[in-house]
């Protein structure tokens, strides 16, 4: 029983040490940072930012958006409406929801990737025809 209570407590010292890393020489026992290693690198994706406003006549504006293909771009919804208002472009799958009177947030980058045109639409209201509009990518 004894044997067994030592063997415990060996595995649980080998696990502490290992969990550590041993000796590295640096606090945290890992390598010593270079100068290029000590800033971390900034992964930022950035696209250009294209506004959509939903108008009180149920309308969206641009109704048309044209863009260059492999460049980013977001989108944002502006509500001018007295409605609520939820842009969808569903070949990007982007749902953009405004109340009445506000701006929804921005959406996720996206890069097109395909030459088209896209439809987008507000879902909420999507029986009213003007409130459609499209996406045109060009090379």
């Amino acid at each position: 029983m004894r044997k067994a209570w030592i063997l415990v407590a060996l595995g649980m010292l080998a696990l502490f040490f290992v969990a550590c890393g041993g000796g590295g020489g640096t606090p945290g026992g890992g390598v010593t940072p270079t100068a290029a290693s000590k800033t971390p690198t900034a992964v930022t994706v950035s696209g250009e930012l294209i506004k959509v406003t939903g108008t009180t006549d149920f309308k969206l504006e641009p109704n048309v958006m044209e863009l260059k293909i492999g460049k980013g771009y977001q989108l944002q919804l502006l509500n001018r409406g007295s409605n609520s208002y939820r842009l969808r472009v569903p070949r990007w799958d982007i749902m953009l929801f405004a109340t009445s009177g506000n701006d929804s947030e921005i959406s996720k980058v996206f890069v097109p990737d395909t030459v088209g045109d896209f439809d987008c639409f507000e879902e909420f209201n999507a029986a009213r025809h003007d409130m459609r509009c499209t996406v045109k990518v060009s090379p």
